[in-house]
């Protein structure tokens, strides 16, 4: 992850993106591919570019995705982006402990939605992110249910680093664009390079090339930085 992190501000993170819940949403539709995506078919798992999984089209598989609820979190496993996030997660504590010892804690808020949870079934997944975390003494976690549609500028004002799984969704139709009253040039937003639907390249155009020129048409508004979708997944 880039350096210049607003250490003072929060951390948000999508539920869907520190759990593998498209493992979930795979148990319901064929748990064959549910275990062959775990052993020999992991390689092309965890290096997808789109949510297309053998017999199982895009199409049909947001679908299912797209109507998830926490029946499917009991298949769905964490995926390494607490790992990866807990250097970033230190250093952002460490800075500000070094500029006031008095300052209050780092807040990390984990977005629910859309799963309806009950008190005890979030306070286990709460349990979980914190073994994730090594400076826990430091840190607070908060749970949250929060639909894309309300994660406007104004909102996400508070984080100086955000991940989710769907960040290219919320991008393209929903939260950012829909109400800008401020930017955001010190957030920065983790996501996959995941292509949210089949799209045919113009000629001379690369994964790569789509991607950048994603990031360079929202630069003025927001940070991208788009990570290996195997940051997303627990295989």
């Amino acid at each position: 992850m880039e350096n210049n992190i607003n250490v003072f501000k929060d951390i948000y993170l999508d539920l869907d993106a520190i759990l593998d819940t498209r493992l979930g949403v795979l148990y319901t539709l064929d748990q064959g591919l549910y275990e062959y995506y775990q052993n020999e078919g992991k390689k092309e798992y965890k290096n997808r570019l789109i949510d297309e999984f053998d017999y199982i089209p895009n199409k049909v598989f947001r679908y299912y995705y797209n109507r998830r609820n926490k029946f499917i979190l009991k298949h769905s496993k964490l995926t390494p982006l607490l790992a990866i996030l807990n250097i970033t997660i230190d250093d952002m504590v460490s800075k500000r402990v070094m500029a006031d010892k008095s300052i209050k804690k780092l807040k990390i808020d984990v977005n629910y939605y859309p799963y309806k949870l009950d008190e005890d079934e979030i306070l286990k997944l709460k349990a979980s992110v914190y073994s994730q975390i090594s400076a826990k003494e430091f840190v607070i976690i908060e749970f949250i249910s929060i639909p894309y549609e309300d994660l406007t500028s104004s909102y996400c004002n508070n984080y100086g680093v955000m991940a989710m799984y769907d960040g290219n969704d919320w991008l393209d139709k929903r939260g950012l664009l829909k109400d800008i009253k401020i930017t955001l040039p010190s957030t920065h937003l983790l996501l996959p390079y995941l292509l949210t639907k089949p799209i045919v390249f113009k000629s001379g155009e690369t994964l790569e090339k789509y991607f950048s020129n994603i990031k360079e048409l929202f630069s003025y508004y927001i940070k991208l930085e788009y990570n290996r979708t195997e940051l997303f997944s627990a295989v």
